[in-house]
């Protein structure tokens, strides 16, 4: 209700008909409505930078549609279902709250029920406003490796095996994040494509261990930011700058696939769904991987 005679004293500023100024607060309540509004991310994604850029498409029509016929009144509307205002009435509502609360010496029913409902209100309003800031997490930065680029395989592989190896780590370093890929198996390195450091084997350590044991139930070992571990040491296969290493176990531990990039945090929950597909798929060639 508040809302609303804002509105109907501003368009009475820009001497709107009484008619015409509750008619106008009518089309935009009802354009305020959940049913009536279809969120529209506007999102202008520029790289390390946050996006505040969330408007439902049915209050945006109905602020146009007013600020051709009053720009006072299109501005108004606008700033009061801005998302800084709701975070400011919501705030303001918690103060509230809680100062009565303190001043109040002897709390009564009749108060602590106002009170819960002020806070939901108050919860309301904070999580609206967060909601059309929508902030974006910012991104890492992308770094130039230190290495030197190969494809190289095992040379007793059976040749189903290598044309499957080669297409994971084609598909792989084409279509996804990565930028070094190994294939790892019973103590020895099956491939290797991509960037890679100074040593020329994975060798056996705690990570791949662990990796090793937890892969019978399919769980990865994703370091997000290696350069910040100190198990970074047991990547020299790796080049020295690899910012981030998956590791996906697969039929059922007695295979490792490791995946490096050149960027932390680079690989997203469907990145990481995407890439165990694919590395499945080219495993079944792997249980008669090595030619007898």
């Amino acid at each position: 209700m508040a809302i609303k005679a804002c509105i109907v004293a501003g368009l009475a500023v820009v001497q709107w008909t009484p008619a015409q100024a509750f008619g106008a607060v009518s089309h935009v309540s009802s354009a305020l409505r959940p049913s009536s509004c279809r969120a529209m991310a506007d999102r202008t994604s520029h790289n390390n930078k946050r996006s505040v850029s969330r408007r439902p498409r049915a209050v945006t029509m109905a602020s146009d549609e007013v600020e051709q016929r009053s720009p006072v009144a299109g501005s108004l509307i606008r700033a009061l279902t801005g998302p800084y205002v709701s975070l400011g009435v919501g705030v303001g509502i918690l103060l509230a709250v809680l100062a009565n609360r303190i001043a109040t010496p002897e709390l009564v029913d009749s108060q602590a029920r106002t009170d819960i409902l002020g806070v939901i209100a108050s919860g309301g309003l904070v999580t609206n406003g967060v909601y059309l800031l929508d902030l974006k997490v910012k991104e890492a930065e992308e770094v130039t490796l230190v290495g030197t680029f190969v494809q190289e395989y095992a040379d007793d592989l059976a040749p189903g095996a290598r044309r499957d190896l080669q297409w994971l780590g084609e598909s792989l370093l084409l279509v996804s994040p990565a930028t070094s890929m190994l294939v790892y198996q019973d103590g020895k390195t099956l491939a290797r494509v991509g960037v890679m450091g100074e040593s020329a084997d994975i060798r056996d350590a705690p990570i791949l261990r662990k990796c090793i044991s937890e892969g019978r139930d399919g769980r990865e070992q994703y370091l997000a930011a290696l350069q910040t571990l100190p198990g970074k040491v047991e990547f020299d296969y790796l080049p020295e700058n690899c910012q981030a290493v998956l590791m996906l176990p697969v039929l059922e531990g007695s295979a490792v696939v490791v995946v490096g990039t050149n960027r932390a945090r680079a690989f997203t929950p469907k990145d990481i769904v995407w890439m165990k597909g694919l590395c499945n798929q080219a495993a079944l060639s792997l249980r008669e991987a090595v030619v007898a």
